[in-house]
């Protein structure tokens, strides 16, 4: 909601339907500027507002047309931040046609200061007819940013805001000397942080590079993501795991690989793949595919080589795409050549794009050229998580509870008599906050116990 994404279409959040802001009312005596996306809060599309006349109101404004009735919540956000200057910004949502009514929230913001997210909500007491989004800005020379803009009403899902959708794939780190070696000409180099990058480390690499990891859970910034690569852990076809492998006639390695892979996954955090291969051994079956959204229940983008369907779609529950033509790290156009070729007229469509030891700088620029190009496709860039759960989204998929298990203390086995004190970590990775209750249940058996089996 907050990026314009889902669920707000009531208005144009985005700023970004073309030059004269997108159908937004202004009353500033100065002017409102689309300006460089890796500005902006979410580095997708930003306004710069700047009012310099003495005589109120500055405001930025949009109506809509929609029925609200008593007892329906209307809701507004918005992301804001002091560029020069200082001052008080509010902003309100207001319920049109009858009697009128209103919620405000205001902010100080102080020059140079962080990016502030303000929220309001309006419970309709009365019927109406209209809504107004309005973001009221103090008079004087100060030059705000404005990023992020939504309008929605609890309950009424518009669905996914038609734009193109973007996942940048910073590969490919899947072997340790060579994540050694390039690591920190691109990790470290000048511009990271200024938009939304996927870092496709294969996680296994811990063990032999744990010095390098270590640095980049340190330094990364709100804009660095960490996704699996090059098949999850290691580096795989994952159809010849399956049935009688071929040709060494040993019987099926999944069980070994899923085990294997998955601390690896629970210590690192991931829960998306961004690059999963198969190399020349044919199309992903449904027990490959299943694999895959069991070791990363978020999300899968498979490289295409071998495979014949791109089209994102949900698999098992899990949200699954191709992935989309390789980019040119030292070539601008000719990546950007190949963006436009797949983002086309339809929308909303979902991709994933891979760089090969491109720098952050050489991502920023390519996302603002296409920006700049193509205003009217919306290029969205977005962290893997954000992306998959669109693509869920728009299955028509509610976002659900969802939990990942980290790590245990539960011996293997225990004597007759004996006690253990037992400590599970686990990670909330859904969209919403649990209750303060739980159920935790361990099972004790003398074999192995099938997983998904509640505790007797």
């Amino acid at each position: 909601r907050d990026i314009g994404a889902w669920d707000n279409r009531l208005a144009n959040p985005g700023f970004d339907d073309d030059a004269s802001v997108g159908g937004w009312t202004s009353n500033l005596a100065d002017y409102l500027t689309i300006v460089d996306p890796a500005g902006a809060h979410h580095g997708v599309h930003h306004l710069s507002a700047r009012a310099t006349t003495d005589q109120p109101p500055n405001s930025l404004s949009q109506d809509v047309s929609f029925g609200v009735q008593p007892g329906d919540t209307v809701r507004a956000s918005v992301w804001v931040r002091a560029i020069s200057g200082s001052g008080t910004v509010t902003l309100a949502v207001w319920g049109l046609g009858g009697s009128a009514e209103s919620r405000s929230v205001s902010a100080q913001l102080a020059e140079g200061g962080p990016w502030q997210r303000l929220a309001v909500a309006l419970p309709a007491r009365n019927p109406h007819t209209g809504l107004r989004w309005e973001l009221y800005l103090p008079v004087g020379a100060t030059t705000f940013g404005i990023d992020s803009a939504a309008l929605w009403i609890d309950g009424q899902a518009r669905g996914v805001s038609p734009r193109h959708y973007v996942v940048w794939h910073m590969g490919d780190y899947d072997a340790g000397a060579w994540l050694y070696q390039m690591l920190p000409r691109r990790w470290d180099a000048p511009g990271r942080g200024a938009v939304p990058l996927a870092w496709a480390f294969n996680p296994n690499l811990m063990d032999r590079f744990g010095i390098g990891f270590a640095h980049v859970w340190a330094t990364a910034t709100a804009r660095d993501h960490f996704a699996a690569g090059d098949t999850v852990a290691s580096y795989v076809n994952v159809t010849q795991l399956h049935g009688t492998r071929d040709p060494s006639g040993l019987p099926s390695g999944r069980l070994a690989f899923e085990t294997f892979a998955r601390p690896y996954l629970q210590r690192s955090g991931i829960t998306t793949t961004v690059f999963a291969l198969n190399g020349s051994a044919g199309p992903y079956d449904d027990e490959a595919l299943n694999l895959l959204g069991r070791l990363t229940g978020r999300g899968v983008a498979y490289n295409m080589a071998g495979q014949t369907q791109r089209t994102p779609r949900i698999h098992g529950g899990v949200p699954v795409l191709g992935q989309d033509a390789a980019l040119d790290a030292g070539d601008l156009q000719l990546s950007a050549d190949r963006i436009y070729a797949r983002t086309g007229d339809a929308a909303p469509d979902f991709h994933v794009f891979r760089a090969v030891l491109a720098t952050p700088t050489f991502i920023t620029d390519l996302t603002k050229k296409i920006v700049a190009d193509h205003p009217a496709r919306r290029h969205t860039v977005l962290a893997p998580q954000e992306l998959f759960a669109l693509i869920q989204l728009h299955a028509g998929q509610d976002p659900d509870y969802r939990l990942a298990f980290v790590d245990d203390n539960l011996p293997r086995s225990a004597a007759a008599g004996t006690t253990h004190a037992l400590r599970v970590t686990l990670r909330n990775d859904g969209w919403d906050t649990w209750p303060s209750t739980y159920n935790l249940g361990a099972h004790l058996a003398p074999g192995e116990i099938p997983p998904h089996t509640l505790p007797s």
